[in-house]
């Protein structure tokens, strides 16, 4: 047997789009088959052309098409018979859910389905043909135009390659076909006048100028029309969302926009096989019921704001773009919303106390202040707060919100559990730092702490505070859980260097004997005279 490679049909589901890829195919579909049995004529040998260590490798046999083929003309069929739900039905292979609802999605595309899925007159009139979706699309509305040759005439070349050449601009083909005199082309042009005379019902006498074939080709495969990205003409962005690319020697390759009709590959790269360039004029003339005007809202990181505009857009892409004069709040109140949701609390401008209270409660576990639950109910507590920037937020009114969200008992177990501040002996407020790696700390300065002999403590139950102590200067001095023991320790050595630093504030040999104050010496002894 030969290196066994073959051309299977897959569908790349999520732009609906047809491909066929070469690769390798299982070994149980033609080498297990062709095993002695050579040529079919007889017993005989096979030679495989593979490493033998990689014929383990290949999958038993290839995927069952159900799995990999376009299911929008099952979904037709199904949509037809008045089948909605497919899982009800027996089958041997069951149809993807994500391939039918693509497929489905097709079809509301084309007309051919509701919104609730039952099929409409037009459907019913595409299945009626002995095409698949797309081309039926194209050849019913083109003959509403007078235009139904030229739509079976592409039908046509499109599902037999070759015909008119092989050129990725299919007008060029079609150019070829029509002066080709060969059988074969002589019955395909039988074949395509077949497929018009289905529609003759509905073919209406051409008024006006004729539908461009581009136009008719973009009715069929609406996520298809591309518009080029770069200068080189190498790189297209389809109505669908699709990235393509262009072989840089095509005759297309100075065109503005494609109707494309075929195109070979994955997603990432797929290459455009089959196309007919049109203008811009063309676009909004014969796609003009396709282009719809929205009001979008963009994210501006660098001003922390909501960016409002007008846009002009044929699916994926974006053919005008303005400031809108009048944006909707509520609208970019809720896009806010979802934008904290999304990246989380930093975005707010959250005061120190905010802060703090948020991390009290992460210490303490309270999930009516976590981050998954003040993100996951952004639309709850903060979005009755948005305008159009997160940076004009009311500090005041943002901690009331968050302050709001735990009822009297979860505030008293806040407080009970994890204080906001420490009240130093000498009656100053330090705010607790939940944050701090070391555990729950706080910077105090050493004199407030004159006249305790015991370490503070914060919870219940009761745990050692970090005592971060600083000099007259706020400068650090030393950091303990252990206060008396510091007193009766290296005190002594803080204070035989900070005497000479700071000579005017009181550094005596107990302190745990002092009274407290953070008054200089001379001060603190007036006041003890009055």
């Amino acid at each position: 047997d030969h290196a066994r490679r073959g051309r299977q049909a897959l569908v790349e589901r999520e732009h609906h789009l047809a491909a066929q890829i070469d690769q390798h195919l299982g070994r149980g579909q033609r080498p297990e088959q062709h095993e002695g049995r050579a040529a079919h004529q007889g017993p005989g040998a096979a030679y495989r052309l593979w490493e033998e260590a990689a014929h383990p490798g290949r999958a038993p046999f290839d995927p069952p098409e159900m799995l990999v083929a376009d299911l929008a003309p099952l979904a037709l069929t199904l949509a037809q018979w008045g089948a909605g739900d497919p899982a009800a039905m027996a089958w041997i292979d069951p149809p993807p859910a994500a391939a039918m609802s693509a497929a489905r999605g097709l079809l509301r595309s084309l007309g051919a389905l509701d919104e609730e899925g039952h099929i409409t007159p037009h459907g019913s009139a595409m299945a009626a043909l002995p095409l698949e979706p797309r081309p039926s699309h194209m050849l019913l509305h083109a003959a509403l135009h007078g235009a139904a040759r030229d739509a079976a005439e592409l039908g046509l070349l499109l599902q037999e390659r070759g015909l008119g050449g092989r050129s990725d601009d299919l007008q060029q083909r079609l150019d070829n076909w029509r002066k080709d005199r060969s059988p074969r082309a002589e019955a395909a042009r039988q074949l395509a006048a077949r497929w018009a005379s289905r529609v003759s019902d509905r073919q209406r006498d051409r008024a006006g100028d004729p539908p461009p074939l581009a136009a008719i080709l973009a009715a069929g495969f609406p996520d298809m029309l591309a518009r080029r990205r770069d200068a080189s003409g190498e790189h297209w962005l389809t109505a669908g969302g699709r990235g393509l690319r262009l072989d840089p020697a095509s005759p297309l390759i100075r065109s503005e926009w494609l109707a494309v009709g075929d195109a070979q590959g994955d997603a990432k790269g797929a290459r455009i096989t089959g196309a007919i360039a049109l203008g811009e004029a063309e676009v909004l003339r014969w796609l003009s019921f396709r282009i719809e005007r929205a009001a979008t809202l963009r994210w501006m990181p660098e001003e922390r704001r909501v960016e409002a505009l007008l846009e002009q857009r044929l699916g994926a892409i974006v053919l005008s773009r303005g400031p809108d004069p009048a944006p909707d709040p509520a609208a970019i109140a809720r896009f806010l919303a979802d934008k904290v949701r999304e990246d989380g609390l930093d975005l707010l401008p959250l005061s120190a106390t905010s802060r703090s209270l948020l991390a009290r409660a992460r210490y303490t576990g309270l999930d009516e202040l976590s981050d998954q639950a003040l993100r996951a109910e952004a639309s709850d507590w903060l979005l009755p707060l948005l305008g159009r920037r997160l940076d004009s937020l009311d500090k005041g009114a943002l901690h009331e919100a968050l302050q709001a969200r735990l009822d009297y008992p979860a505030r008293q177990q806040l407080d009970r559990l994890a204080p906001a501040q420490f009240v130093s002996p000498a009656g100053t407020r330090h705010e607790i730092d939940y944050t701090d790696p070391g555990g729950p700390s706080v910077e105090v300065r050493v004199q407030a702490l004159f006249g305790l002999d015991r370490h503070p403590t914060y919870g219940q139950p009761a745990h050692p505070l970090l005592l971060k102590l600083t000099s007259p200067a706020g400068r650090p001095l030393q950091t303990t859980r252990d206060l008396p023991g510091f007193w009766r320790g290296s005190w002594r050595d803080v204070v035989k260097d900070m005497k000479g630093r700071y000579p005017r504030h009181r550094w005596p040999d107990e302190p745990w004997a002092e009274d407290p104050s953070l008054k200089t010496r001379n001060a603190f002894e007036a006041q003890r005279k009055m």
